[in-house]
């Protein structure tokens, strides 16, 4: 990986990828693995593999704004691991929403009695209702999330706001609707 990571790179910042790789790469890889597979996410080995080359690769992009000082615990690692983490959030997310659609297999499936469809349709309209009694501004980002399916990072760029604010509003929209469930439907 990095062969090919070092090919992205001009000649004079070769040093800053190199020390980096070989002072976080292995680091980086064990977060990685270990988160994928706390969220239960397949394949978590390959997907760490290539969520740190992703973050090299954002590493890579910025070098120049990167303020790179081998010598001193400088500004490059806490970014390094911030683009880590978020790359990992992000693929997390696109994982669970994938495996999400999969088709189950016509022997998996449960044809639902009528009874169970007047109860989804019961569940659907409170549901629908207690959306409806949210703030605005977490209904819009739980909308651009959950049924247009966007990233956190592309619903930021479309709001304008930062990425911790999208994050912010999907966690209180989520925490409103739980609340409201918890204490009994409506």
């Amino acid at each position: 990986m990095l062969q090919l990571l070092l090919s992205l790179v001009s000649e004079d910042k070769k040093h800053i990828i190199i020390d980096m790789y070989g002072k976080h790469a292995k680091r980086m890889l064990k977060i990685a693995s270990c988160r994928f597979r706390e969220a239960s996410v397949p394949s978590h080995e390959r997907l760490a593999e290539d969520v740190v080359q992703l973050t090299f690769e954002i590493l890579i992009k910025n070098i120049d704004r990167i303020n790179y000082d081998p010598s001193s615990s400088s500004l490059a690692f806490p970014y390094a691991y911030t683009v880590l983490h978020h790359e990992i959030d992000t693929m997390i997310a696109k994982e669970k929403r994938r495996h999400i659609h999969e088709v189950p297999s016509t022997e998996d499936v449960h044809v639902p009695t009528v009874e169970e469809l007047l109860d989804q349709r019961l569940v659907y309209s409170e549901v629908v209702a207690a959306i409806k009694k949210m703030k605005p501004i977490y209904r819009g980002a739980l909308y651009l999330y959950y049924i247009q399916e966007h990233t956190v990072d592309e619903i930021a760029a479309e709001l304008g706001l930062p990425v911790s604010t999208v994050y912010t509003r999907l966690k209180r929209g989520i925490e409103f609707l739980q609340k409201l469930f918890k204490g009994g439907r409506s």
